[in-house]
Formats: C-alpha cells, sequence, structure tokens
C-alpha cells in the first residue's frame, strides 16, 4: 500500500509543479512574442527562434512567428534564410496570404519573376484587399513586358487606394510602353498633384512628351527630375537626348557628361554622346564613345551600328560592314544594320547583297507595303532600262537609215 501511495504523491508533486511553471512559460513566451515583432532585426530574430522553439503553440501561431523572422531576414538582406522561413510558415499555415506576398518580393529582388508572380497571386486571393500584393505583381508584370496586365493589376490598387502615387507612375509606365503617352501623362499629373516632390514622377512624364516630340516640354520635367535627385544619371541621360534632337549639341553633350560622371559604366551615355559627336560631324570621336560604350555592354546593337554608320562616314567600309555583321548576330531584324550594310555593299561593288539588303530594311520598316515599294522600284527600274535601251536601239536604227540614204 505505501508504494502505490508514494508514486500517487509524486504524481500529484510533479503535475503541481507543471501547473506552477505554466504561468512563467506563459509569460516568457509572450515576452519571446514581443521581441519577434521589434524593428530591431537581430533581436527580431532571437524572440521569433526562441518562440518557435517552445513547441508548444497552434500551427498558425508558429507560422506568424516563422514568417515575421524571414521578414528580419529579408531585411537583413540574407535572402536564403528567408526564404527557408516564408517555405515553412507556409507548411504550416497554407493560407497565410503576407507570407506569400513577402516570399514574392524576395523572387522579384532576386530576379524571379515568374515565381513572385505566382505568389503574389496567392497572396490576393487569399486577401482580395492587399493592396500591396497588386502593385508587386504590377512591377513584375510590367518587368515581364506584359503591360496589360500591369495595367489591370495598377487598376485594381487602385481601387483599394485612390491616392497610391506608385500606382499612378506604374500605370503611366504601363500606358506609355503600350505606345498611349497622353493616358501615361495624364496619370503622371495625378502623380504629380498628391506628390510634388516625387522625382520619379517628372523623369517619365518627360519620357511621355519626348515621345510625342514634345522636347521642350520633355526637358522641362528633366530639369524637376534632376533638381529633386541630382545624383541621378538617366535623367541627365534623357535630357541630353532631347537636347540632341532639339540640335542644341553643346547643352547634350554637357549632359552625357554629367551623367557620365555620376556613372562612368553608362553605356548608353557614351552611345548618346557619341551620337552628337557624330551629328556635328566628328566620326573620330564618335568611334571612341561608341567603343568605350560596347566595352561596357558588347551587346549594345545601337553603338554597334551607330559606330558602323560612323566608320562608312570615314570612308572605312569594310569596318562598317564588320560592324553591320555583329549587330545582326545579336538581333536579326534591325532594320537600320540592312540600310547601313546595304549602302557600305553598293560602295564596295556588292551590288547583289546590297540589293538584298536594301530590300530586307523596306520589309522590316514598312512590312507588306515596304515589299511593294520595293516591286515598284524594281519595275520602274526594268521599265528605265527598257525605255533606254529601245530609245536607243531607235536612235540607232534612225541614223542607220539616213547613212544609207545619204549613201544612195
Amino acid at each position: 500500500m505505501r508504494v502505490p501511495s508514494l508514486i500517487l504523491l509524486m504524481m500529484l508533486l510533479g503535475s503541481y509543479a507543471e501547473l506552477r511553471g505554466q504561468p512563467q512559460q506563459r509569460q516568457s513566451q509572450q515576452k519571446n512574442w514581443k521581441q519577434c515583432q521589434s524593428n530591431d532585426l537581430d533581436q527580431s530574430i532571437v524572440g521569433c527562434s526562441a518562440f518557435i522553439q517552445f513547441g508548444r503553440e497552434p500551427d498558425a501561431k508558429v507560422a506568424e512567428a516563422f514568417n515575421d523572422r524571414g521578414v528580419a531576414y529579408k531585411r537583413k538582406g540574407d535572402y536564403d534564410h528567408a526564404l527557408r522561413d516564408f517555405d515553412q510558415a507556409l507548411r504550416l499555415d497554407p493560407n497565410l496570404a503576407k507570407a506569400f506576398y513577402d516570399r514574392g518580393l524576395i523572387y522579384a529582388h532576386t530576379g524571379d519573376d515568374d515565381r513572385a508572380i505566382q505568389d503574389y497571386g496567392h497572396a490576393v486571393r487569399l486577401n482580395p484587399s492587399l493592396a500591396s500584393g497588386f502593385s508587386g505583381r504590377g512591377l513584375a508584370y510590367l518587368r515581364k513586358g506584359d503591360y496589360d496586365r500591369a495595367r489591370q493589376d495598377f487598376d485594381q490598387e487602385l481601387q483599394l487606394e485612390p491616392n497610391e502615387v506608385g500606382a499612378f507612375i506604374g500605370r503611366g509606365l504601363a500606358y506609355w510602353h503600350k505606345g498611349n503617352d497622353d493616358r501615361a501623362i495624364q496619370d503622371y499629373d495625378q502623380a504629380a498633384r498628391l506628390r510634388p516632390d516625387e522625382a520619379d514622377t517628372y523623369y517619365n512624364r518627360g519620357l511621355a512628351y519626348e515621345s510625342k516630340g514634345e522636347h521642350d516640354r520633355a526637358i522641362q520635367d528633366y530639369d524637376q527630375a534632376v533638381r529633386l535627385k541630382p545624383g541621378d544619371a538617366d535623367s541627365f541621360y534623357d535630357r541630353g537626348l532631347a537636347y540632341m534632337r532639339k540640335g542644341d549639341y553643346n547643352r547634350a553633350i554637357k549632359d552625357y557628361d554629367q551623367a557620365l560622371r555620376i556613372n562612368a559604366t553608362h553605356a548608353a551615355a557614351f552611345n548618346g554622346r557619341g551620337l552628337t559627336y557624330a551629328q556635328e560631324g566628328d566620326y573620330d570621336r564618335a568611334v571612341e564613345d561608341y567603343t568605350q560604350a560596347l566595352q561596357i555592354n558588347p551587346a549594345l546593337d545601337a553603338a554597334i551600328v551607330n559606330r558602323g554608320f560612323a566608320y562608312a562616314h570615314k570612308g572605312r567600309y569594310d569596318l562598317a560592314m564588320q560592324d553591320y555583321d555583329r549587330a545582326l548576330l545579336i538581333n536579326p531584324k534591325l532594320a537600320e544594320a540592312f540600310r547601313g550594310r546595304s549602302v557600305a555593299c553598293a560602295h564596295r561593288g556588292f551590288y547583289y547583297q546590297s540589293a538584298m539588303d536594301y530590300e530586307r530594311w523596306l520589309w522590316l520598316r514598312h512590312g507588306f507595303w515596304g515589299t511593294i515599294i520595293r516591286l515598284c522600284l524594281i519595275a520602274a527600274t526594268l521599265a528605265f532600262g527598257f525605255g533606254y535601251s529601245y530609245g536607243r536601239f531607235r536612235q540607232r536604227k534612225y541614223q542607220a537609215q539616213s547613212i544609207l540614204k545619204t549613201s544612195g
């Protein structure tokens, strides 16, 4: 009788100790949870880890802790650990919308837009009021060149957040890429009204005005952009383009120079400055800039073609043809390369190749009507040649008859 009583007493004492320890454990977990929510990233990771290791919380709560720790890792730039935590959070709670969204951010940051779009899609299906999910997916579609879907996502974001400046800028970009400059400008106007100090608004509106050929209004917007963000090389570069198209080559070169001071590896700025030198007839300096651009970006087909044109102006048709060939290896549908090579071939006596390249240029530039133009030119050439030959034949026949009459 004594042994069972002893066992019972020990069990009761153990239960009492466990019950007595529960409030302390609960307090410890509450402290861990609070630390998990800390803005101090290292403290957040420690707190979330302790909360996860406790092992007695519901799956949904542990999933949130994994997600919060993943966010902390993401903000520290440790994407591998962050992805593992988001994966674990979703295994525990497949309906945790914010885990899909946060994982989507990492995929987008690492250039995997397809997986980012999938995760943003899950996030907004689980939480249709998650405006940032539509924003993230819209930006991913923009990067992929799917401008219609991007616009639809920014539409959704603006229904949820009517004053979101980023959504107006994003939708404006989608319209601009589709060639709808006026609608793009309307969105940028609204963004500027909501936040007058946002440099990206003026920069993008400048691009839209430039697409419309309104160089002065574009330059005004680029002026605003460089005032608000003086370290942005692209704003100086695009203002340089606008000045060049206006024929103000001195200002264009100054802007390209400034863009290159900010970013010495801005290949497009070297290409733009080279094009400006070429417009001034300084083909040697143009070739130098094009070559510098190609050292930075060997696949920049515009710089290759432009250098080809510069070589052609210098009479170096052999080097020009090499550049046109190289450009067409990169982009077989680059119309200007066919046009340039056509001219170079004609100068070197390769007339058949010249005609073939010219016909290809017409097709790429004008499609079906390019072929019609080419056929008309061939017909006109043949007709002229036949008419000329027939006229010469009639003239010689008349001369022969005159000689016979005279002799007779």
